[in-house]
């Protein structure tokens, strides 16, 4: 566990409504920190009761942004990153639309 993570998060009640927080315990099985440019990044691989899953954080300054992937849709994921470098490279950089599908 890294000490300057939370170690619950949040979840809401199963209708969707706000309420009485519920925490869940996370474990940190690995953690690592990128930057690209000026944005800085950190993927987590966490567990809790529910299962496995990454957690991606840009952090910027004193704010954050987080996406929650479950690891039974990591390889649909990675596909689809995979598919979108593929098309990038195949776009010109000063292309105003993106290519049709």
């Amino acid at each position: 566990m890294f000490s300057n993570e939370q170690h619950f998060n949040r979840q809401r009640s199963r209708d969707g409504q706000s309420g009485p927080e519920r925490r869940i315990h996370e474990t940190t099985l690995l953690r690592h920190e990128i930057q690209i440019e000026r944005k800085e990044f950190s993927l987590a691989l966490k567990e809790n009761p529910r299962g496995r899953f990454i957690r991606v954080v840009e952090h910027n300054g004193i704010f954050f942004t987080s996406i929650i992937v479950p690891i039974s849709g990591m390889a649909d994921f990675r596909n689809l990153l995979d598919e979108m470098i593929q098309a990038d490279k195949k776009i010109s950089p000063k292309s105003k639309s993106p290519p049709t599908v």
